[in-house]
């Protein structure tokens, strides 16, 4: 049976950032933040018929397609970045991860945002 929710995959992502970051147990807030960020890019590709697009590179092309503004997408490139540059989020690292509960749950928030936004900005275009 074929799922009929468009944004199925992108809500899975958002579902696995709140199981990460709510394990008392065993709480993994960088892969919690990598979670987050994969579902605003999934979104992206999603949004521009892209299946292989990273988000900083989907950003540019957002702000053409939709008219977004480019501060706030802006806003969004910067918490690209930092999920890229903060050890162990995006890409791998020899060293421990120092992401806390506060960025994480930062990460999950304003890419729950992202998404809204982005998903309300874009309905009567696609």
């Amino acid at each position: 049976m074929q799922n009929s929710n468009p944004y199925s995959g992108i809500q899975q992502h958002l579902k696995q950032a709140l199981q990460l970051i709510s394990d008392r147990q065993n709480p993994n807030y960088a892969k919690s933040m990598q979670e987050s960020i994969s579902a605003v890019e999934g979104l992206a590709m999603k949004l521009l018929n892209h299946d292989s697009i990273t988000l900083g590179k989907a950003i540019p092309q957002l702000k053409n397609k939709y008219g977004l503004h480019q501060n706030l997408l802006a806003s969004l490139e910067k918490l690209y970045a930092y999920t890229c540059d903060e050890d162990g989020v995006r890409h791998g690292s020899p060293n421990e991860s120092t992401v806390t509960f506060s960025e994480a749950k930062f990460t999950l928030v304003a890419c729950t945002n992202f998404i809204n936004y982005l998903i309300d900005k874009t309905k009567d275009q696609n």
